[in-house]
């Protein structure tokens, strides 16, 4: 007999956390709305000035900005299957309450939000490129810099629909399992 399998076997995986995800997610959003906000003002340094160690480190950073709105992407993206495994896991026992469709309604629609996380991450690959399109033509560069605060009030309006979504979903998960438990299947 191999016990030691046996002792893996028996241990439960712990219940997943859903405040403390959520609560993830929002600090991700908020570390990489201030990244970007330090690389538009280094951005605007390498504009102004002729010191091209500014313009190495908004590329640097703008690299960062792009990792953590990945990083983001693939939070929300795990937050998204374990709501889906939960819905799932309610209706498979045979209960399907007003409360399992809202839960399934909030979880289509945080997997949207997912969905343009994704795309936009993607597009911004191309992000830390063309930073340097700022020494290079600098009416180009302008037309960046002016971009870029759109891009942040962007993000500042996703995290407040991401912490919107998140919080939906947690009283969408709490209300279902709730009355699934109190539900007799006939």
């Amino acid at each position: 007999m191999d016990y030691g399998k046996q002792a893996v076997e028996q241990v439960p995986s712990p219940p997943f956390q859903w405040q403390k995800a959520a609560q993830q997610i929002t600090d991700l959003m908020t570390i990489t709305i201030l990244s970007l906000s330090v690389t538009t003002c280094l951005t605007i340094l390498a504009y102004r000035g002729s010191g091209s160690m500014a313009l190495l480190l908004a590329q640097a950073l703008a690299s960062v900005v792009v990792l953590l709105h990945v990083g983001v992407g693939a939070m929300l993206t795990r937050l998204v299957v374990h709501a889906a495994v939960t819905w799932k896991r309610l209706q498979s026992g045979g209960k399907r309450t007003a409360q399992s469709k809202h839960l399934r309604k909030v979880l289509m629609r945080l997997a949207g939000i997912t969905l343009m996380t994704w795309i936009w991450a993607i597009c911004m690959t191309g992000f830390p490129f063309s930073i340097s399109v700022v020494k290079w033509s600098p009416e180009t560069g302008a037309l960046l810099i002016f971009l870029m605060p759109l891009m942040l009030i962007f993000l500042l309006m996703k995290k407040i629909l991401i912490n919107q979504a998140c919080t939906k979903l947690i009283h969408a998960i709490t209300n279902a399992e709730q009355v699934a438990k109190c539900t007799l299947v006939v």
